[in-house]
């Protein structure tokens, strides 16, 4: 059986990443490879589950550390005999590490693109990262064996003009659990009662607390909403270094009991079915799971306009600019009286993807 070597996982419950990484194990460990994972982050907790099913976490240099990472990969790769090496990544400052993987010898290099762009708070720090991933990224393509992505702007970001020939790229679904996913009316009232939001009309967002997903934008407009909504109440599902400096912000407008702050929770257990609308206002996303979830549960959808379109599923996902709050507002009360059961079925996704089985499945083949 070949062996595969995925990262870059954080803890296992950093976002979207880590859930695909997670899932992918889920579906090709032991059945058609066997998988370990890579990370810069070691995770004691983590490693002890991973190695329950047989799996090993295995721990290299952070990404600003480029020669650590060549360094390590190479020694990594060429030790265990790894035939595919499987980075996620955000950002081709991590060239090295796909380089180290082949020149020790991976038969498959692959990478794929969870982003579409890279945000700082310091705009000088912004641009820098900026003109170094553009600097690096010739170099990522040209050691990796494989391209994916999840998205065509994600493609774009990571492999430039690449992006642009069909037969380079491959657009991998973001899968989601349609058993998992299902709307229950009994979690509904469960965490609607949680919460205290029994007679509430609940503007939702999962994600970590972080500047690129902009939960800043959902509290500052959450005063000229009320005015329209009294009842609206604003759940903010997740964790991050941008906690403290958001309930700050929500001090400062007067809004304490109108936005909860639940901290991290797995979505798996049914917490959006609390929420009446759902709203993205990233500034970056690559095809964010959490909005695919959304949709499943029949949610109202709101999306940036930086947001691909190829995440649209439903006929009630909207995308609206960040630069335009007042839209906003007007599509949330727009939203207020909308039945669910009246929201057109799931839109089929592009033809160009393909399941993340139906790529190692074919991979494999090549063997």
């Amino acid at each position: 059986m070949k062996k595969i070597l995925i990262g870059m996982i954080m803890d296992g419950k950093a976002g979207g990443v880590d859930k695909y990484i997670l899932d992918f194990h889920k579906d090709i460990h032991g059945i058609y490879a066997n998988v370990d994972f890579l990370t810069s982050n070691y995770n004691k907790n983590l490693a002890e589950e991973l190695k329950k099913s047989g799996s090993e976490l295995l721990e290299c240099p952070k990404m600003t550390d480029l020669l650590g990472q060549y360094r390590a990969l190479k020694k990594i790769v060429s030790e265990n005999k790894y035939d595919i090496v499987y980075f996620n990544y955000s950002t081709a400052i991590g060239w090295t590490a796909v380089k180290g993987a082949h020149d020790a010898g991976a038969k498959k290099v692959i990478v794929h693109s969870h982003s579409s762009g890279f945000s700082r708070d310091n705009i000088l720090i912004q641009i820098i990262y900026k003109l170094i991933h553009y600097l690096f990224r010739p170099l990522l393509c040209r050691y990796a064996t494989d391209y994916l992505s999840c998205s065509d702007k994600a493609a774009h970001w990571m492999f430039g003009s690449k992006s642009k020939n069909e037969n380079s790229v491959k657009y991998i679904k973001n899968e989601v659990n349609t058993e998992i996913y299902c709307f229950s009316e009994q979690k509904r009232e469960y965490f609607r009662s949680e919460f205290g939001l029994e007679d509430s009309f609940v503007i939702g967002q999962v994600g970590g607390m972080l500047k690129v997903k902009n939960q800043a934008f959902l509290i500052k407009i959450m005063p000229k909403l009320k005015k329209y909504i009294p009842n609206a109440k604003l759940l903010l599902v997740g964790d991050g270094e941008k906690r403290r400096s958001l309930q700050i912000l929500t001090k400062k407008l007067n809004l304490n009991d109108d936005v909860i702050f639940a901290g991290y929770m797995n979505t798996t257990n049914g917490v959006m079915n609390a929420f009446d609308v759902f709203c993205l206002p990233s500034y970056i996303e690559g095809l964010p799971y959490v909005a695919v979830e959304a949709q499943m549960l029949r949610i109202p959808c709101i999306l940036s306009d930086k947001i691909t379109k190829q995440v649209a599923q439903t006929s009630a996902c909207a995308y609206i600019s960040i630069n335009k709050p007042k839209q906003w507002i007007n599509k949330i009360v727009k939203y207020q009286d909308m039945d669910r059961c009246k929201i057109q079925g799931f839109k089929n996704q592009d033809d160009k993807f393909i399941t993340r089985v139906e790529f190692i499945e074919d991979m494999l083949k090549k063997f």
